[in-house]
């Protein structure tokens, strides 16, 4: 971030907002489509080549050896003792395992089309936006993941995800054998860098936590808390490259640093965070108010909830 300054002009002449949320902010759905095509289609490409004595480990030798040894002996290749290789016109019901993965194939792409849609138009409902650096651009950004719409999307998307590569083993032990086991499972091993980048493409979405072995909900950092309303009443000092390369969920370490100074009477780097440095007092009081009134709820709820606990656990006498 960086003081307001004559040069922090252009990104209120630009709409930068909308080339920040449709480049920056929605490139994890990008990603996670691509890796998902990626999973579908090439691993079922890679297993036909095999079938068909076709293997690409020579090629990924040679090239190897070349941009990574700096020189390759030469190789020669056949390819099905010169025979063609003739794909026959067919359906998803000639092979009746063709049809979990096309329902998890088109569930996949449906549940990212509407969640691209969702984004476009709540992008639009509730702007429309103008500059990435306006708080209110920021905090829907921060707050869009929690929205039921998105949620559904991505769980969706994700609970996809992780049906294929057991739906796909499943079927190898149970339909396969001999040499066609054998070609199915080394493509699986090696398919791992598409689930990991599909993986990781879905958890950025910030709809979720995954660990190694457990799926829950994102935790309520502050960014997505009522005690962050406050951003929305100010402009953030932001630089031109940062349209590009830096995702808002960035800010918050930041702000929160900047906060914490002020806390401590250093306004100075909350101050370099705006675009209007003399707001810089207003923007901390009026965080810490938003963040009393946010403890005090959460104390409340807590408090109705130990009372309710309480009554249910007092013992009941019984007339004699």
């Amino acid at each position: 971030m960086e003081s307001h300054s004559e040069d922090s002009c252009w990104q209120w002449a630009l709409p930068t907002a909308f080339l920040h949320f449709f480049t920056v902010e929605c490139l994890h759905i990008y990603l996670a489509v691509l890796s998902w095509w990626s999973l579908v289609v090439d691993v079922n490409v890679k297993v036909a080549l095999l079938q068909n004595g076709i293997s690409l480990g020579p090629f990924t030798n040679y090239y190897s050896d070349l941009y990574f040894k700096g020189s390759a002996k030469e190789v020669r290749v056949v390819f099905n003792d010169n025979a063609p290789i003739k794909l026959p016109a067919v359906t998803v019901m000639t092979h009746q395992t063709d049809v979990p993965w096309l329902i998890l194939d088109w569930a996949f792409l449906a549940a990212a089309a509407v969640l691209l849609l969702y984004c476009f138009v709540s992008f639009f409902l509730q702007g429309p936006f103008w500059s990435f650096g306006d708080g209110k651009y920021v905090h829907f950004t921060w707050r869009i993941p929690r929205h039921p719409i998105y949620q559904y999307c991505v769980w969706t998307m994700t609970i996809a995800a992780i049906i294929l590569p057991v739906l796909w083993i499943a079927q190898v032990f149970v339909y396969t054998e001999g040499e066609m086991m054998s070609n199915n499972i080394a493509v699986f091993v090696h398919s791992w860098k598409s689930g990991f980048l599909l993986l990781f493409a879905l958890g950025r979405l910030g709809s979720f936590r995954l660990g190694l072995c457990s799926l829950s909900r994102a935790p309520s950092y502050w960014r997505v808390r009522r005690s962050s309303d406050p951003i929305q009443n100010v402009a953030l000092a932001r630089r031109p490259e940062q349209m590009f390369t830096s995702a808002n969920t960035s800010l918050e370490p930041m702000l929160l640093d900047a906060l914490w100074a002020a806390e401590h009477g250093d306004l100075s780097r909350l101050a370099r965070c705006l675009r209007d440095p003399g707001g810089a007092e207003q923007l901390w009081q009026s965080c810490k108010r938003a963040q009393t009134e946010y403890g005090a709820t959460r104390d409340a709820a807590a408090s109705l909830e130990d009372g309710r606990g309480a009554t249910l656990a007092a013992p009941v006498e019984v007339a004699a």
